[in-house]
C-alpha cells in the first residue's frame, strides 16, 4: 500500500465497520459525509446509522495517524430517545476506548487481503442530541489513532 493512498483505506475501515454494525440491526445506513441519499433518509421515518469523518491527519507524522469521527443512531420517531440510544450502545460495542481493529482497503470490489496497519481507539463520547428538521441525530465522538505498516 503506498503512502497516499493510506487515508481511503482507513476511511474504508470505518465504511465498512458502520455498515455491518446496520446491517446487524436491520437498519439503513448514511455516510453523513454524502449528500446522495441524505434527504431521503434524514427525512424518513425509520432509524438510520450514520457516521461523518471530521479529522484524518499525520500526527506526529505517517505511519502515525489521528482521527475523528461520529458514529450513531438517526430517528425521527423517538421521543425518549431509546432507538437512538440503542443504537448507540451498538456502536459502542466496536468502537470503544482500547479496541483495536485492522485497517484494510474495502473501497475496491474484491476483499482485501492484506492488512495494512491498526485503527486503535483512544476515547468515546456521546454527544448530546442534535435535530436537523424532520430528524433527530444522538452520536458517539470517537477518537482513534492509527498505525500503517
Amino acid at each position: 500500500m503506498s503512502y497516499d493512498t493510506f487515508p481511503l483505506a482507513l476511511k474504508s475501515t470505518i465504511d465498512k465497520y458502520a455498515k455491518q454494525l446496520a446491517d446487524s440491526k436491520a437498519i439503513n445506513y448514511l455516510d453523513l459525509d454524502g449528500t446522495l441519499l441524505q434527504a431521503t433518509l434524514l427525512e424518513s421515518d425509520q432509524p438510520a446509522l450514520g457516521w461523518s469523518l471530521s479529522t484524518m491527519v499525520e500526527s506526529p507524522r505517517d505511519p502515525m495517524w489521528y482521527l475523528e469521527f461520529e458514529i450513531g443512531g438517526i430517528t425521527s420517531i423517538d421521543p425518549a430517545q431509546y432507538t437512538a440510544l440503542d443504537i448507540v450502545s451498538l456502536v459502542r460495542s466496536v468502537f470503544y476506548q482500547g479496541a483495536e481493529l485492522p485497517i484494510m482497503d474495502y473501497s475496491g470490489v474484491d476483499q482485501p487481503t492484506e492488512r495494512l496497519g491498526d485503527l486503535i481507539i483512544s476515547s468515546t463520547s456521546i454527544s448530546p442530541q442534535q435535530f436537523d428538521r424532520a430528524a433527530g441525530l444522538r452520536m458517539v465522538v470517537v477518537q482513534a489513532r492509527a498505525l500503517r505498516f
